[in-house]
This record gives structure tokens, C-alpha cells and sequence, in this order.
């Protein structure tokens, strides 16, 4: 099959067309919905009353447990390898 030079800029323009429409299609369907701020995509209704609220992180103290002992002896590590000024 042979082509000539006007039905090969035809296909080249054809082909640049596609591909800037799947370019701009592909691009709107990846975006997100416009978040209002709220934690997720899309705020719901709560459907029971809240009964969980925002607190210090000074109120928390960490229960005596294998974890609590490993943030002791990497604190007292760290203190021994790095002295501060007093």
C-alpha cells in the first residue's frame, strides 16, 4: 500500500489529535474531587454523636510495657553518647 505525502500528514495530524485527546481524558479522570478540608475526598454526615476530641499530647502516659523500656534505654543511650551542657 503505498501513501502519499498529504495522507501521511493527515495521519500524523490524526494521530497527534488522539493522542491529546486521551492525554486530557486520561488527566480529568485521574484528578481528585475537590476536597473541602475535611480528613477524606467527600465529607458524610455523621450519623452518631462524636465522641472522640482533640487532645494534648502532654495528657498521655505510656503504660509501663517492653516499648516504654526501649524509649528509656534509647534516651539514656543517646544522653551518654551526646552530653548537653548544663
Amino acid at each position: 500500500m503505498v501513501t502519499t505525502r498529504n495522507e501521511m500528514k493527515m495521519m500524523k495530524r490524526v494521530t497527534v489529535l488522539l493522542m491529546a485527546i486521551l492525554t486530557i481524558s486520561l488527566t480529568a479522570a485521574a484528578a481528585s474531587p475537590k476536597s473541602d478540608g475535611y480528613y477524606g475526598k467527600t465529607k458524610v454526615a455523621p450519623k452518631g454523636q462524636v465522641k472522640a476530641y482533640p487532645f494534648d499530647l502532654g495528657q498521655v502516659k505510656l503504660l509501663p510495657c517492653q516499648f516504654a523500656k526501649a524509649i528509656r534505654v534509647d534516651h539514656n543511650y543517646m544522653r551518654s553518647a551526646c552530653p548537653v551542657a548544663r
